[in-house]
């Protein structure tokens, strides 16, 4: 009897020592996610890249894998709906746009409540209002540029009377005087344009759409309304991960815009020290309190957004709640979802 107690007692401590080593990242195989980016892998996705790098996805049970945005890529709504990425970004009337073509796709985050996209101009004929653009020739980089002078000349009651001239990302062009104004980002070009020596608000001028007149946010997060009812969990884990990856890139900015150039974004020939004045940047525009990073504005998207989406001449929007999920950030701040 001594015996089989003892080998009893051994076989138990043996056993457990087996569960400990496995550990819970190998005793069950990680899920992997796709997420589809706006833009190239850069330090905008400072909170994606820190964890990852972190293990903060890895807690929850998650691989990530991502697929680039940027030129020549399709959009990420194209990805999501086509099944290539479960998780997406987005940007407000895109998101809009895919919406009304019949994607069943529900927006679940916000990173920047407003997007810091805007107009560039020089001092010799500055932009400030939406009234300024008109008659003006602005050099647009993208579609998504367009999009954004239009919507604001819409929603301040204007006619589209501009220009539009095609440009690539740089800014030069304007500098050449190819061009009254650029659309750039607070977060980007406007960097590069102090990097040239110019100083902002007496050689140029930046004006973001929000401060004339067009709500946006910038680089929301969207999933199939399919994937959210039936992997609920799993959203809940990612986003999770994110937040806390936020969190701690508030904490130390230098520390992501390193890594990007590290890791992700080891082939794109990155500057450093324009990826940590973009982390600087964007976390200014960022909440302030930790605890509402990535959560939806439910009175701006539903109030001002869906207004300026309506200026735009976009029709029948479904009802904010049927397209957007305003409780799962809340739950994952307040620590109520359980993993």
């Amino acid at each position: 009897m001594y015996i089989y107690r003892t080998i009893t007692k051994s076989l138990i401590v043996i056993a457990v020592a087996l569960m400990a080593s496995i550990g819970p990242s190998h005793a069950q195989e990680l899920k992997t996610l796709t997420v589809a980016l706006t833009w190239i892998p850069n330090v905008q996705f400072a909170g994606l890249w820190i964890a990852m790098d972190q293990g903060y996805f890895k807690e929850e049970g998650l691989k990530i894998k991502f697929i680039r945005g940027g030129p020549k890529t399709a959009p990420a709504a194209v990805s999501v709906a086509a099944g290539k990425a479960q998780i997406g970004y987005t940007h407000w009337l895109p998101f809009v746009d895919a919406v009304l073509r019949g994607n069943k796709f529900k927006l679940i985050a916000a990173t920047y409540p407003q997007s810091p996209q805007g107009v560039i101009s020089l001092a010799k004929k500055p932009i400030r209002t939406a009234k300024d653009l008109l008659g003006s020739g602005i050099l647009t980089p993208a579609p998504n540029a367009k999009i954004a002078v239009d919507a604001t000349l819409r929603i301040n009651g204007l006619n589209l009377n501009w220009k539009q001239i095609p440009a690539g990302f740089s800014p030069e062009p304007l500098i050449a005087g190819q061009g009254d104004g650029f659309i750039g980002f607070a977060t980007n070009q406007v960097i590069t344009m102090e990097k040239l020596g110019l100083k902002r608000n007496k050689d140029f001028y930046f004006t973001s759409f929000y401060d004339m007149g067009f709500p946006q946010f910038a680089d929301g997060i969207f999933v199939q309304e399919a994937f959210l009812k039936s992997d609920r969990r799993v959203v809940v884990g990612f986003l999770r991960a994110l937040a806390r990856g936020w969190e701690k890139n508030m904490k130390n900015p230098a520390f992501a815009a390193d890594l990007t150039i590290k890791n992700p974004a080891k082939d794109l020939g990155l500057n450093p020290a324009q990826q940590r004045r973009q982390n600087e940047i964007q976390i200014a525009r960022m909440p302030k309190n930790p605890r509402d990073v990535l959560v939806l504005d439910r009175a701006t998207i539903s109030g001002p957004m869906y207004k300026a989406a309506l200026a735009t001449g976009r029709k029948a929007l479904p009802e904010p709640s049927t397209i957007m999920d305003f409780d799962i950030m809340g739950e994952i701040q307040s620590g109520l979802a359980k993993k």
